[in-house]
């Protein structure tokens, strides 16, 4: 054990796991207020339903530095056609990566749902409607 502050011995302490403080944001929350759910998922599990990307370095640096300083970020969202299961906006890949350097676990993502898109294809079939009923249960 080591000299600390007045002379008392430093403590082997672990470092405070970091996580995702999220912003208010209601922009995103009164978009389709009907039709949303809030659900903390693994960062891996949102990079996995969106289409892959190049990450800028120094955006993903930016926001592990905002992380680190406990910074309020938006959630990330994903906006799902219920009757395709498919994913047809999102938003937050950066912040994605960012939280897995960080090794945080859990993340906040708005799942929009009930929307119809006419015919509209999306990004990526979420694995099934079996997918849809782990994202959205109530449905």
């Amino acid at each position: 054990m080591g000299k600390g502050i007045l002379g008392l011995g430093v403590l082997n302490i672990e470092p405070t796991k970091l996580e995702y403080k999220m912003a208010k944001a209601e922009y995103l929350f009164t978009h389709k207020p009907r039709s949303q759910i809030l659900k903390w998922m693994s960062p891996k599990e949102f990079l996995s339903l969106v289409p892959p990307t190049r990450y800028s370095k120094e955006t993903t640096q930016e926001l592990k530095e905002k992380i680190r300083k406990g910074t309020p970020l938006d959630p990330l969202f994903l906006d799902i056609d219920i009757d395709s299961c498919n994913v047809m906006q999102h938003e937050g890949r950066h912040r994605a990566k960012a939280a897995i350097e960080l090794d945080i676990k859990k993340i906040p993502v708005i799942l929009y749902h009930k929307e119809r898109y006419n015919g509209q294809s999306g990004f990526i079939d979420i694995k099934g409607k079996e997918q849809c009923k782990i994202l959205l249960p109530e449905h």
